[in-house]
């Protein structure tokens, strides 16, 4: 079962909120974060009948830059087709990327 603890420490009688700590099972915190990119992949405006963004498109899709992507794409962190003179990105792309880097970090 998953776990979620709160300590306050004994603070002699004055209650200090910055003193708040919070314990979160590493199982469920995950299971968490995957959740909330589901939903907020779900909520994403994706065209009807688009199989895929161009970068400028992923981009702002994603929030970010649009040479936030093309750094990512360069150093391999995310997938992406180039078809013509331009690189697309699917979502399945952009949900592999946010796992990756999201596990990467995870692992300290």
């Amino acid at each position: 079962m998953a776990r979620c603890s709160i300590q306050v420490p004994d603070s002699g009688g004055s209650h200090n909120p910055a003193a708040v700590q919070l314990t979160f099972d590493r199982t469920l915190l995950r299971e968490l974060v995957e959740e909330v990119l589901r939903e907020a992949f779900s909520a994403l405006d994706w065209p009807a009948g688009r199989i895929a963004l161009d970068e400028a498109e992923a981009a702002q899709a994603c929030g970010v830059g649009r040479h936030v992507l093309r750094d990512l794409r360069l150093s391999g962190a995310i997938k992406a087709q180039k078809i013509g003179r331009k690189f697309v990105y699917t979502r399945n792309d952009l949900l592999a990327a946010l796992r990756f880097n999201h596990g990467g970090k995870d692992q300290q």
